[in-house]
């Protein structure tokens, strides 16, 4: 082959080639669109999730809430989120008018620890409702870390209230209890939105949680004389007898021992499934636990009993106790109904679990359920 043909031969192939490479960036180019699109719908369904979350938790405690929502007018909130049409700012504003917003956004996310302090100084001003306002600021900032590095802003933020809001309580339990504390707003928004938290709280609660709602014919109450009041004079006339007979007392003596011993095993169940799924704690809560701990051990004047307290608190309190409470806001469980009576029973193996992790007095009148738990 000529010299002349060698070089028509690898025009030729460097044709083919370019061909081949615009065609693939071609088709690179259009992938990247439609992941750009599902990314946008991901976004927009996230911020329709997290209000009917809101929705859904406001209907199960009325009390704890601000929305005071009925449900028929709850149902109407949630048509008019599925209705809801989303307009990206710059069709809004001028280009002009839409740069200076978002260069202000991006420069608040870059700066958790500025965040921590104005949100710091909103909680002390009455004026304002914290609980309504820092949702909002959290979803239009950290966008419900839906990509890892909001998640890696978020942990920053909770660090700097930790070392802005917390150290500086005499006290950070009594803070904690508090609606409006910034600290406790911002770890909820992060404990509902981190996948990492939802995996770990479906393994180690689904399981139980399902076997629990699968025995909601009793109440099962941690003082049983409030199941004993529950019956009516002629059901424990039934049951139980003539008070006073011979064998009124140890009919009565039985019932409480069989409700002792069913929260008992339902309580080891769900030691048994968080001893299984430790393996799948989020390394972010590790981390965030230990960062409370560093940081009030440095410059607090509690003791390291008391440190150690609040970090169980927190876990307890702001984490595995409302996931139980309400497992299907945290995604645990899907499309069951939660009677009445299995919510109830549900809050009384989170206040079992939290007072056994805080190793706290009990009455004497619970004495005999926390004593098993003891010999075992």
């Amino acid at each position: 082959m000529s010299s002349s043909e060698e070089l028509i031969e690898l025009v030729k192939k460097l044709k083919r080639e370019r061909s081949f490479i615009v065609a693939e960036q071609k088709h690179i180019q259009e992938q990247f669109t439609q992941l750009l699109k599902l990314a946008e719908q991901v976004q927009h369904r996230q911020w329709i999730t997290s209000h009917q979350r809101s929705i859904l938790s406001s209907l199960i405690y009325p009390n704890r809430s601000d929305m005071n929502l009925q449900a028929k007018s709850a149902l109407q909130y949630i048509q008019l989120l599925d209705k809801i049409n989303f307009i990206d700012s710059h069709k809004y504003f001028h280009y002009l008018q839409d740069l200076p917003y978002l260069r202000f956004l991006t420069f608040l996310r870059q700066q958790p620890t500025l965040v921590a302090l104005c949100l710091a100084q909103l909680e002390k001003n009455e004026s304002f409702s914290s609980n309504t306002l820092i949702p909002i600021f959290i979803s239009a900032i950290y966008n419900h870390c839906l990509y890892y590095e909001d998640e890696l802003y978020l942990l920053e933020l909770l660090r700097s209230l930790i070392d802005i809001q917390l150290k500086s309580e005499s006290n950070p339990r009594i803070a904690l209890q508090r609606s409006s504390c910034s600290f406790k707003i911002v770890f909820d928004a992060f404990l509902t939105s981190s996948q990492a938290c939802k995996l770990f709280l479906t393994a180690a609660l689904h399981e139980p949680i399902m076997q629990l709602l699968m025995d909601d014919e009793c109440f099962y109450d941690i003082n049983p004389d409030i199941s004993l009041n529950r019956l009516s004079k002629s059901e424990r006339l039934k049951r139980f007898g003539q008070p006073g007979s011979r064998d009124h007392l140890e009919v009565v003596q039985k019932y409480r021992h069989a409700i002792l011993t069913k929260l008992f095993t339902l309580t080891c169940a769900f030691v048994d499934s968080f001893r299984n799924a430790m393996d799948f704690f989020p390394t972010s809560l590790s981390f965030l636990i230990s960062q409370i701990f560093l940081i009030l051990s440095k410059s607090s004047e509690l003791s390291s009993r008391e440190i150690r307290y609040l970090c169980c608190d927190i876990i307890m309190t702001l984490f595995i106790g409302p996931a139980i409470c309400e497992p299907e806001k945290h995604g645990i469980i899907a499309d069951i109904p939660i009677s009445t009576i299995a919510r109830h029973n549900l809050n009384q193996i989170a206040t079992i679990l939290q007072t056994l992790a805080m190793s706290n007095e009990t009455e004497s009148r619970t004495k005999d359920l926390y004593s098993k738990f003891k010999e075992n």
